[in-house]
């Protein structure tokens, strides 16, 4: 069905970034299985009229023969992948600015209000710092939220309010900034349809690190990890950031420290998202949606000249720093939300949710 460009591209130059420099963004997926449902290619799109002309030549049964279509996608769709595939197709709306405010989204006309995943994630707190050469502990990983078949009374009109919560801030000498909550259909996390909870801040010369997100509105939830803790606030301990809970599990915790040391951070996603940061590194970014969204992990403590690691995108927690001078902890990482539907329409194609090829 024809959808207005304006429902799908992004402007360019309106369109503001978030904390990672990134644009809200419409992407078209469209994955191939074996009969068991083992997913042996998925492949995305930013172009709508390239996605619908690979649709029609994959119903068509035309796709083997035109050789010009296989690199429109990312990764490039290739004929050896299997015999009898089963192929089935999506849209896919990543929010991810402005963060820390709410916003509007109006439904697209296409919207299917009975095929459809809203999910989110929080913000992750930021690690603390200390210069004192005593404890920094790392920031709380922020929650992860799902809901399935969101209603639009009126796809194409109908609006929803939403806010993507912020990252947390680091700091040279005192607790770690709070994360944003994030939540879709209301005006607060707690009137909301989903919500997800932020990561906590972690805490300066004593023994806790951030709490990780947990308690938000609706029906699936997966908590962020908590950052390390230092078992006793008199050494100069560093600890890292949790990771984001996502779509497998919870986030995992930082790691706790005994001694003068620093700790790694813990991975997004019961190790699915995005690595927990080394000592001193950033964790890493979560790819469980495409390759640049997924839950993140928590960044690495430090305590020497180098900062703490930041948290992973999206909604990691923030590594802690213990020593002089000017460098701080790593801050936690903002969240996002993430729309995904089977767009609705008379056309034929639309009709089929899968297809067989």
């Amino acid at each position: 069905m024809p959808v207005k460009k304006s429902q799908w591209r992004t402007p360019s130059a309106a369109q503001p970034k978030d904390q990672l420099g990134n644009e809200n963004q419409t992407r078209f997926r469209v994955r191939a299985r074996l009969h068991d449902g083992h997913v042996v290619w998925c492949g995305w799109f930013d172009d709508r009229d390239d996605f619908d002309a690979f649709l029609f030549s994959l119903a068509m049964g035309t796709l083997k023969n035109e050789i010009s279509l296989w690199q429109l996608p990312t990764p490039s769709w290739q004929p050896f992948m299997g015999e009898e595939l089963d192929y089935d197709f999506a849209t896919v709306v990543f929010l991810t600015s402005p963060t820390g405010s709410n916003q509007t989204y109006t439904s697209p006309a296409d919207w299917n209000n009975s095929n459809n995943t809203i999910e989110l994630i929080a913000g992750g707190g930021g690690g603390a710092g200390n210069n004192a050469f005593t404890a920094a502990n790392g920031g709380g990983g922020g929650e992860y939220g799902r809901t399935t078949n969101f209603s639009f009374a009126t796809p194409g009109t109908t609006t929803a309010t939403y806010q993507i919560g912020s990252g947390g801030g680091g700091s040279v000498s005192s607790n770690g900034g709070a994360g944003g909550a994030s939540w879709f259909n209301g005006t607060t996390q707690a009137g909301s349809t989903l919500g997800a909870i932020n990561g906590g801040g972690g805490s300066s010369n004593g023994t806790s690190g951030g709490t990780g997100g947990t308690g938000g509105v609706g029906t699936t939830h997966n908590a962020g990890g908590r950052g390390g803790n230092s078992s006793f606030s008199g050494n100069q301990t560093g600890t890292g950031g949790g990771g984001a809970g996502g779509k497998n599990g919870a986030g995992n915790n930082g790691t706790n420290a005994a001694s003068a040391v620093a700790t790694a951070g813990g991975s997004g996603d019961a190790g699915s998202g995005g690595s927990g940061g080394a000592i001193q590194t950033a964790g890493g970014k979560g790819t469980e949606w495409d390759a640049s969204h997924g839950s993140g992990g928590g960044g690495g403590g430090s305590i020497t000249s180098n900062s703490g690691g930041a948290g992973g995108n999206y909604g990691g927690g923030g590594g802690g720093y213990s020593n002089t001078g000017g460098p701080s902890s790593g801050v936690g990482i903002q969240g996002l939300v993430v729309l995904t539907y089977t767009p609705a329409s008379s056309a034929f194609l639309y009709n089929m949710p899968m297809m067989g090829h």
